[in-house]
């Protein structure tokens, strides 16, 4: 075979599966396979659809509770040179009362009663404060002692808020285990779903609408999910959408203040129904129609 029948035969291989991977399919939400990736594995990459938005003010910026302790956080680093941590290598219960009691992040089982305050591991926000100022190199611990890196010191100056959001939001979301703290068996999966649903409030969450809705349509992109669930006692489809509200909902997307959740009780029962809508995402985020590859035609995304 010669080498211009050669070239022309990956040309039209490659054609073919372009026209594939840019195919929208209904259980994407009519997402193209390439869609989908770029969304799920290429976060607010250039190529990605969803981007952060280029006018992001101070105002939403100090409506964002757990970029607020955050920032609390490595201030009182930087006032105090350096922590001592307990020989556990935890914050000092004072400090942890102090960062807790600033109230940016209510915690239902410390504010019911259930949980008593006394160290970091009582509460989750703290824990998670300090273990993502890691994760960004923001802090360093040496000789059992937690102070500021020189990037963790530079950030503190106002300019940089925006690149802090966006810094703190990508390590949360995507290089800390969400589920760290609770006992779902999965193995990350969930989490792999964020750009997903992160695409799915940006499209459909103006109206109010059951967590439901968003975990159905997760499923349907995403089978394979039911699996991680297996309890016998218990629907595979109802498991999982407990875990995703525990994990993405509950303690990483309501901290970011980019939805707004309320909750009822069903009488009688200990289950609940979550109803969820917009609130800060899309002073945050949006979706860039222009980087998306599905071949328009009777689908829309």
């Amino acid at each position: 075979m010669d080498d211009e029948l050669l070239k022309k035969l990956n040309d039209e291989l490659k054609k073919q599966q372009d026209k594939i991977n840019q195919t929208p399919i209904e259980d994407f939400d009519n997402l193209s396979p390439e869609d989908m990736f770029n969304i799920l594995y290429r976060p607010f990459e250039e190529e990605c659809p969803i981007q952060y938005k280029n006018n992001i003010d101070d105002t939403t910026l100090n409506d964002i509770p757990f970029l607020n302790l955050v920032e609390f956080y490595l201030q009182s680093i930087g006032e105090l040179k350096e922590i001592k941590l307990t020989p556990k290598g935890n914050l000092p219960t004072k400090l942890v009362k102090e960062y807790y009691g600033k109230e940016f992040i209510k915690e239902e089982m410390i504010e019911c009663g259930i949980q008593k305050l006394q160290k970091e591991e009582d509460s989750i926000s703290i824990q998670n404060i300090k273990i993502i100022s890691s994760l960004i190199r923001f802090t360093k611990k040496i000789n059992n002692k937690l102070s500021l890196t020189k990037s963790g010191a530079k950030h503190l100056k106002k300019e940089y808020r925006k690149e802090v959001l966006k810094l703190v939001f990508k390590a949360y979301g995507y290089k800390f285990n969400l589920g760290y703290h609770d006992g779902f068996n999965d193995e990350g999966e969930v989490q792999q779903t964020l750009g997903y649903a992160l695409y799915l409030f940006l499209r459909y969450g103006d109206e109010e609408r059951e967590l439901t809705y968003y975990s159905n349509k997760i499923l349907k992109a995403y089978p394979h999910l039911k699996a991680a669930f297996p309890d016998p006692y218990r629907p595979s489809e109802e498991q999982f959408k407990s875990c995703f509200d525990t994990r993405i909902i509950q303690r990483f997307l309501k901290w970011f203040n980019l939805i707004e959740v309320r909750e009822e009780r069903i009488p009688g029962k200990f289950d609940k129904k979550t109803y969820i809508k917009n609130k800060l995402i899309k002073d945050i985020f949006e979706i860039r129609n222009d980087n998306l590859k599905f071949q328009k035609g009777k689908f829309y995304a």
